[in-house]
């Protein structure tokens, strides 16, 4: 199974040369978070993706929206149980609870889930979909704390959440310019 499944992500999601970066959490991050791919901080890694979100949408508008398009992007191999709305969301791959996250902050400009573990993940660390200061939106991975050695996670898995938000980025793109796009 795994190897089926690897060779059918490789080919839904070319992988990039991703450069990780080390920062101290002594950094100060700005409120509106400069776009980052990966980051290992203290706490675990840190991914900041910038979205543009469709026009009037809020946070968990744009959170409901992903976890809808997800399972689209691998054929069914990914799904998700929840919503913006739900106490709990559960991420899985090929049926197996990859992460199971737990809702923490919602209000229009920002959705903020805690990372509660799952087969990719250890509990710790936060996922939000976040509105900046300008009317776009950061979708914030912080102090996520993989089951995979750090350094096998930043070569896989790192690479390929950096590219699924990427994509995602670009569909929200789209559909701004083609409001009835929905892929």
């Amino acid at each position: 199974t795994t190897e089926i499944y690897t060779l059918s992500l490789h080919d839904a999601l070319p992988i990039s040369r991703l450069k990780v970066r080390t920062m101290s959490t002594r950094q100060s991050l700005p409120t509106d978070y400069a776009p980052i791919d990966l980051a290992l901080v203290e706490s675990g890694f840190l991914s900041v993706q910038a979205l543009d979100p469709p026009s009037g949408a809020t946070m968990p508008d744009v959170m409901n929206r992903y976890l809808r398009w997800l399972p689209r992007l691998f054929r069914g191999a990914v799904a998700v149980r929840g919503d913006a709305e739900s106490d709990v969301v559960v991420m899985s791959l090929a049926g197996v609870p990859a992460i199971r996250l737990r809702r923490r902050e919602h209000s229009e400009n920002r959705i903020t889930f805690e990372v509660m573990e799952g087969g990719l993940a250890h509990a710790g660390g936060s996922f939000a979909f976040v509105r900046t200061s300008d009317g776009g939106a950061n979708v914030v991975l912080e102090g996520f704390r993989p089951r995979l050695p750090r350094w096998l996670y930043a070569r896989t898995q790192g690479r390929v959440h950096v590219n699924v938000m990427h994509r995602f980025a670009a569909v929200l793109r789209k559909q701004a310019s083609d409001p009835k796009d929905d892929r």
